[in-house]
């Protein structure tokens, strides 16, 4: 089977473009969530944990950062999302 590129500028914004889409989704999927559902402040850091690590799985697939660039934006991610997700609907009290 061979694959061949028709057009390699077109080949370029796809690419890019399934990237913003995955990126944004990333970035707006949380605070969605937590709109739509009401949480507990654990699901909530559960929420963050796994969006960030597939924030930083996306850096380490999409780009040639070496480790500590990604570090960097995994870490500023993590931080906005705690913004985000701080400044939405409130979480639900947990029972203790």
């Amino acid at each position: 089977m061979e694959i061949r590129l028709r057009s390699p500028a077109r080949m370029h914004l796809l690419i890019r473009t399934v990237l913003f889409a995955t990126t944004m989704s990333l970035l707006i999927g949380p605070s969605a969530i937590r709109a739509v559902i009401p949480i507990h402040r654990g699901f909530e850091m559960v929420l963050i944990s796994g969006f960030t690590a597939m924030f930083a799985a996306l850096l380490h697939l999409s780009t040639n950062g070496q480790r500590h660039e990604i570090m960097v934006g995994t870490a500023i991610y993590c931080a906005v999302m705690v913004v985000l997700l701080s400044y939405t609907a409130p979480a639900v009290a947990s029972s203790a």
